[in-house]
């Protein structure tokens, strides 16, 4: 009877464990669906489970377009706003930026500006706030990770700016177009902000040199990169916390209608932050 009972108790053991590696498993699959930021700092490489790290520069590595149907606004210039960025830790990873767009002007048409307008007055530039998440393209493949726009503002406007110039095409001189993502697509609950639509897909990857190039999870880079391809993506999958659920992300521009950003970014991390990547 003695040796039953311990057999009994081994079984139960054996159960037991069996019940807790399999929950364990579980946990470490919901822990690991991220995307998730991960950093160097002093040559440790950890995962940014939580708190920011600041974001020091933000260029651009070409002209960035909006693309539509009627017109395309061409920017030279891109770069991070006085009121900076950082990059979010969790799971999924985010981040938050404000980004200044100048030297715009609609494509074909050099003395048509586009910028915002205050007080009748141009200023040059055009400004947008954005809060992005870290998620897959659909269907998944894990080794391509994508970052989703949302507009910071409540209004879920990205930006608004006016075409300035005699010359505008179509009689579109005065013409104030906003910026904001398009009907239909993905409302995301936020954190701190609420719930916003998403208006963008960007590949993510680093920057080679002059130029954009892509990477795969759990590799590091000094500069990352971003890029909004001619062809949009406009589908994509985020990890909202217990499931992966599907992106659609679109852009339309007022009277413009349907439009599409293209370009290709550099985002550096301030010290004490040397290197960054995703997994």
């Amino acid at each position: 009877m003695h040796t039953s009972r311990l057999g009994q108790a081994g079984k139960l053991i054996v159960g037991l464990m069996a019940m807790c590696a399999a929950s364990c498993m579980f946990v470490a699959v919901a822990q690991a669906a991220g995307p998730q930021w991960t950093i160097e700092e002093g040559g440790v490489k950890s995962t940014l489970a939580s708190g920011t790290r600041s974001i020091a520069n933000i260029t651009n590595l070409s002209k960035f377009k909006l693309k539509t149907a009627t017109a395309t606004i061409v920017c030279n210039k891109v770069r991070l706003g006085t009121a900076g960025g950082t990059l979010a830790g969790g799971n999924p990873g985010a981040d938050r930026a404000e980004i200044v767009f100048s030297e715009c002007t609609v494509e074909g048409f050099p003395n048509c500006k586009a910028e915002e307008v205050v007080g009748g007055v141009g200023n040059g530039k055009i400004v947008t706030k954005v809060f992005t998440l870290l998620g897959f393209e659909k269907p998944k493949v894990a080794s391509m990770a994508l970052d989703a726009f949302f507009p910071e503002k409540a209004n879920e406007e990205f930006a608004t700016f006016t075409l300035v110039g005699e010359e505008c095409p179509l009689g579109t001189n005065g013409t104030t177009i906003t910026v904001k993502p398009k009907s239909g697509t993905t409302s995301v609950a936020l954190r701190e902000l609420g719930t916003r639509k998403c208006g963008v897909l960007a590949q993510v990857g680093k920057s080679s040199g002059s130029a954009f190039a892509l990477i795969s999870n759990n590799e590091l880079f000094k500069k990352g990169g971003l890029n909004f391809p001619a062809t949009a993506i406009t589908e994509g999958e985020y990890w909202n916390g217990s499931a992966f659920v599907g992106l659609k992300c679109e852009l339309e521009a007022g009277v413009l209608g349907r439009a599409t950003e293209i370009g290709e970014s550099e985002l550096e991390l301030a010290a004490p932050v040397t290197a960054y990547g995703w997994e």
